[in-house]
């Protein structure tokens, strides 16, 4: 570390500041996160159709950006991190007689 870089951490520390290490993320769904949004006060609600799927505050807005409102809750409140748990699944016709044994 430089003696500049030093320098400007004491300062910060002797001014007050505090650093604190981020936990881990927390894998959530799309559900849970609507959920915890509403326990901090944010609704927001499904409506489909496209990328923006949910309507929050007057917005349609996508799960990425209500992950990062409730990320800034969560580090206002010095919580790790939420990531969404992503579901993936066939939407396609099976061919059973492809899939023997199962």
């Amino acid at each position: 570390m430089s003696p500049l870089d030093k320098t400007a951490i004491a300062q910060f520390l002797k001014s007050g500041g505090r650093v604190s290490r981020v936990g881990e993320s927390v894998e959530v769904s799309e559900g849970e996160l609507v959920d915890y949004l509403a326990s901090c006060g944010v609704v927001a609600k499904y409506r489909g159709g496209d990328s923006r799927a949910y309507l929050c505050e007057g917005k349609r807005v996508s799960a990425s950006k209500l992950l990062v409102i409730a990320n800034e809750h969560r580090r206002s409140h010095e919580l790790p991190p939420f990531a969404l748990r992503v579901a993936i699944r066939y939407a396609g016709v099976r061919n059973v007689s492809s899939h023997k044994g199962y």
